[in-house]
């Protein structure tokens, strides 16, 4: 048997879709679905959110006050290997589009510009969008004006004047950027950007990190 923990429903408007999509998964693999039970799995409020609402000037002690589903799936038969999982072709773009870095325990995601995986300019900048960076809302469908291209695991977020060198950044970061950016060919480049922008990396992640234990 296997346990399976669910966002419960209206966290998000395809919860009832990506349940069905489950199902259908866990039958084609011989399982059934044996039940759901509703509200009986207490979790610690995720880093981000716990950002999101103090951007929102809700600093109450937030504790495990998430609570979500349990499926209940038992394994009847043997399981078929034919079924393939199908997402849309919107949603494949998407997952495409963005790409992830993990530096310990926080996650960094920024927005792959299309055809500009090669350096085009030699300056870079990361700049601030909202106040301490958060953004106000836990759901992409947040309505906003800005170009977000830089996300992180506890809902800051930047944009970026140059991704490809700010990828090269974040995969070298604990690193010396004049001695990397030589080996990788890289001659003109404003180093004085560069290292800022290193070092505004290293304290945002330090944040992140401090802010796991709080």
């Amino acid at each position: 048997m296997i346990f399976c923990v669910l966002p419960p429903i209206y966290t998000r408007p395809t919860i009832l879709e990506e349940r069905e999509i489950i199902k259908t998964f866990c039958e084609s693999k011989g399982f059934l679905v044996k039940n759901i039970e509703n509200a009986v799995a207490r979790y610690v409020t995720p880093q981000f959110e716990a950002n999101s609402l103090r951007a929102n000037g809700i600093f109450c002690d937030l504790n495990d006050w998430r609570v979500g589903d349990v499926l209940v799936i038992e394994k009847k038969a043997d399981h078929n290997t034919n079924w393939k999982l199908k997402l849309q072709s919107s949603k494949i773009h998407e997952i495409n589009f963005w790409k992830e870095i993990d530096i310990g325990k926080v996650r960094i995601k920024y927005k792959q510009a299309k055809n500009a995986a090669s350096i085009s300019r030699y300056d870079i900048n990361i700049d601030s969008i909202f106040q301490d960076d958060v953004y106000p809302s836990v759901s992409k469908r947040y309505q906003t004006d800005f170009d977000i291209n830089v996300w992180t695991s506890g809902n800051r977020v930047f944009h970026c004047n140059n991704i490809p060198l700010l990828e090269i950044i974040l995969q070298n970061l604990y690193d010396d950027m004049r001695l990397v950016l030589k080996e990788k060919g890289v001659s003109k480049v404003n180093y004085e950007s560069v290292v800022r922008c290193q070092q505004k990396l290293l304290t945002l992640v330090w944040k992140e990190m401090n802010e796991y234990v709080l």
